[in-house]
């Protein structure tokens, strides 16, 4: 399953998280903890652009997609 997650480029991924009826739900909530996963996500997403607007390395930018592959996986967003 692994496998189909990392097969995804990292638009269809970002496109799926930030579609996904699990992000819309954190934005909605209030709780400390959705505000400080919107920060960690603003963080990652201000990191991948800086990042590909610096033509920093790959691997670089292949770190920040992660992220976001992961909170899917963690939310149990279907990546296919």
């Amino acid at each position: 399953m692994d496998e189909e997650y990392y097969e995804l480029s990292g638009h269809d991924v970002l496109k799926k998280w930030f579609s996904s009826e699990q992000w819309n739900h954190i934005c909605e909530t209030d709780e400390e903890c959705c505000v400080e996963l919107m920060e960690r996500v603003s963080d990652h997403l201000g990191s991948l652009i800086f990042h590909i607007q610096n033509n920093s390395g790959e691997d670089r930018i292949q770190y920040e997609l992660k992220f976001f592959t992961d909170l899917c996986k963690e939310f149990e967003v279907p990546l296919y």
